[in-house]
């Protein structure tokens, strides 16, 4: 049997901030950012009964520390040429950052002594840039719309318990095309 106590703190906060400059009916160019926060605690006490083989009552200990930080940065600018075409063009940023600490210890006999094998702490880093582009045109009762985003990637995962760095960065290219009747 397996009991724990929880004390658990979270605690999440986001913004938004846009702007949106209209140069006429259907010619736009808007600016969005987007914060978001988390900061959790998570410190757990175990305690572990054992009934078939019985053995002697253990007890162990968790603090889980996570803290996630979201940048989102758009810029879309949008021309509808004509009735039948528009063209949508924009750049967009993600940054995102996560740490992630965890701290584990088993008593042993009257001190607690920490866990080498289950705590770690690791740190994420993520950065996607990407520029993108369409063009929409209706015919009648049909409409196609093509357009390719490229996306570059810069990731870094920092495992600092075992002094660990692993680097990828990568450019993608990604077309599109849709088809509506």
């Amino acid at each position: 049997v397996r009991r724990r106590f929880d004390n658990e703190r979270q605690q999440e906060v986001e913004g938004a901030a846009s702007y949106t400059h209209t140069f006429r009916e259907g010619h736009t160019l808007a600016v969005d950012y987007t914060h978001a926060m988390q900061d959790e605690t998570e410190n757990n006490h175990y305690t572990n009964h054992y009934t078939v083989p019985a053995d002697p009552e253990t007890a162990d200990n968790t603090l889980i520390k996570q803290r996630n930080s979201e940048n989102l940065v758009r810029f879309i600018y949008t021309n509808r040429i004509d009735e039948r075409n528009t063209i949508v063009a924009g750049y967009q940023a993600e940054l995102d950052k996560s740490n992630m600490d965890y701290f584990a210890e088993d008593l042993v006999g009257t001190d607690w002594i920490k866990n080498t094998d289950k705590s770690n702490n690791f740190i994420f880093n993520e950065q996607v840039h990407s520029i993108y582009a369409t063009w929409e045109h209706n015919f009648n009762k049909f409409s196609l719309m093509v357009g390719a985003r490229g996306e570059q990637s810069y990731i870094k995962s920092n495992l600092l318990t075992l002094s660990q760095i692993v680097r990828d960065h990568y450019f993608m290219l990604y077309p599109t095309l849709h088809t509506a009747y």
